[in-house]
């Protein structure tokens, strides 16, 4: 069951990094590394690390950051990413985290608690 969740994660980042643009790409690494960190809105993960998480220059980057930013999603402070408008994050994310989560549900159902039945 490991190497199934594994490789459908490698084969829907492969997937993703081929069709979606880098402001889809970056939303979806925002809106996942809120997930799993506190949850608070606070991302702790600077423009250098998001560029390299998405394979690109940190100029790109940068630009995607300023238009979230001008659009109200989201502001920056040193080291950090604070989500102002996480439905509107979610928007403009792509659904590839939610097709692995919903992957991972499939194949690791009861094995790990849900959000539906923490008791699990």
């Amino acid at each position: 069951r490991y190497a199934d969740c594994m490789l459908a994660q490698i084969f829907q980042s492969t997937a993703c990094n081929a069709i979606h643009s880098i402001e889809q790409r970056a939303a979806k690494w925002i809106m996942s590394a809120m997930e799993r960190t506190n949850g608070n809105g606070v991302v702790p993960l600077t423009h250098e690390q998001l560029s390299t998480l998405l394979g690109v220059g940190r100029s790109y980057t940068s630009r995607v950051i300023q238009n979230f930013k001008a659009e109200g999603v989201l502001d920056t402070r040193r080291g950090a990413i604070v989500i102002r408008d996480p439905d509107k994050l979610k928007l403009r994310s792509c659904m590839c985290n939610e097709a692995v989560k919903d992957h991972f549900e499939e194949v690791l159902r009861g094995v790990y608690p849900s959000e539906d039945n923490p008791a699990n």
